[in-house]
């Protein structure tokens, strides 16, 4: 379904959102059209976001059969996560942009290892 809340709406979506979850429930999914006149923000700068129970994947297993761990880690914000991704060793992705099936092979090479995972 399709659901094109008013400005006032909008401005609290939220709370919008809560008035329709039984729909979105039901069907699986809203699309949620803005207000005319809405602009959405060019960048993120500046914004320091709090991201809501952040969580932490892992995999086990071995033979094909492994089994992905979800933990809640807490909340996080977004300067925060930045930061670990910089100071992160798996950050440079650039490599694998020009030979995905290399980054296919260390995926499944390094799966259920305890390394972290390649996406």
């Amino acid at each position: 379904p399709v659901i094109r809340p008013t400005p006032a709406e909008f401005a609290d979506l939220g709370t919008y959102l809560g008035s329709v979850a039984k729909l979105g429930q039901m069907h699986g999914a809203l699309r949620v059209i803005p207000p005319e006149g809405y602009r959405a923000r060019l960048s993120y700068e500046g914004a320091d976001t709090l991201i809501r129970c952040f969580g932490s994947q892992s995999a086990e297993g071995e033979c094909g059969l492994y089994q992905l761990s979800v933990e809640e880690a807490g909340s996080m914000y977004l300067s925060d996560l930045q930061r670990l991704l910089s100071e992160s060793d798996h950050h440079d992705c650039s490599k694998w942009s020009e030979d995905p099936r290399a980054a296919e092979i260390e995926f499944w090479r390094t799966l259920g290892t305890g390394a972290p995972s390649v996406y």
